[in-house]
């Protein structure tokens, strides 16, 4: 997703050996963080045995102000609320209301590829891995007066750029797409349906999806940093609400902690199953192969297989 440009919000999850977490361990790690990587403030979870064991804020929400981030200021979490979306639609196929391989027409009649096999054919699973042949066309939704269903219906106007299913193409649009699958399958917008299925249950008391909730909220604000001149601005933030499903959650390392805990459960959470835990795991199966192109190996150096599943990539880590 084209970047936010915000205040980077680092949730680390450690299996650690020993009973407990060193704060002075913590601390040390995430100041040299801040100071390395010229980073105002930021947060971190650390979720051990279904348990959130450390959560704190360090630095400042906005550069040459004085407050201070803590564990309970929202950051944006931009494409990773791309995860809650697909574990949406796992929510739903629980319910026995929707199928990953089920068209995509079947529940947003107004959606459409240009392309005839392409649209004949294209599923949820399809539009959930980034492998429809459309690229990126964010001009349809970034500062754009257009609603997501305008938003959806322009895309079918687009022409694709790689055949259908035979590349990973990065794709907001389609993930805007996926969040009408759930507004039309559930018969809530998705934005309700993220609150009362997702935060509510995982007591993400803070987490929202409302820009206007944003601006009233404890929050840090968004920072660009321009290696050219190595220095750090603000950054004026931009209209989520047409970005929805592909981008649009802001929350906190605590109320991170909480989804990490759900998704280590298996879908549980306080020894509620809130998913079916084999859907839940077909989100993060591989379904679409990310060629490692060098500027893809530049920035992933420990990595040799890299894949996209459904909101979320796949890969290995020094083996």
């Amino acid at each position: 997703m084209r970047s936010l440009a915000v205040i980077i919000s680092f949730l680390v999850t450690f299996a650690a050996a020993a009973q407990g977490v060193d704060p002075k361990s913590v601390d040390k790690l995430m100041t040299n963080m801040l100071r390395t990587w010229q980073i105002p403030g930021a947060a971190v979870a650390i979720v051990r045995n279904d348990v959130v064991v450390f959560a704190k804020g360090y630095g400042i929400k906005e550069i040459g102000g004085t407050e201070p981030v803590t564990a309970d200021t929202l950051f944006q979490l931009a494409s990773t609320s791309k995860a809650f979306t697909s574990t949406s639609l796992a929510m739903l196929a629980t319910d026995k209301k929707f199928s990953f391989d089920d068209p995509v027409k079947k529940y947003v009649p107004y959606f459409r590829l240009d392309d005839l096999c392409a649209d004949s054919q294209v599923t949820v699973r399809d539009i959930l891995s980034h492998r429809t042949g459309l690229t990126r066309h964010d001009e349809l939704w970034d500062n754009s007066p257009l609603t997501r269903e305008e938003v959806v219906r322009s895309i079918g106007q687009v022409g694709l750029t790689k055949p259908f299913r035979t590349a990973y193409q990065y794709q907001n649009i389609m993930f805007i797409a996926a969040g009408e699958v759930v507004t039309h399958a559930s018969g809530v917008p998705w934005d309700d349906f993220v609150r009362t299925r997702i935060f509510q249950p995982l007591a993400m008391t803070r987490t929202i999806t409302s820009d206007a909730d944003w601006d009233k909220s404890d929050h840090a604000t968004g920072h660009r940093y321009d290696w050219r001149t190595n220095t750090v601005t603000i950054q004026r933030p931009i209209d989520t609400h047409t970005l929805g499903a592909a981008g649009a959650i802001k929350s906190s390392a605590r109320d991170m902690g909480n989804w990490i805990r759900f998704q280590l459960s298996g879908g549980a959470y306080d020894l509620h199953q809130l998913v079916d835990p084999d859907l839940l795991a077909e989100t993060k199966t591989p379904q679409t192969v990310i060629r490692m192109e060098p500027s893809t190996r530049d920035s992933n150096p420990e990595t040799n297989v890299m894949s996209y599943a459904m909101g979320w990539n796949v890969q290995d880590y020094r083996g």
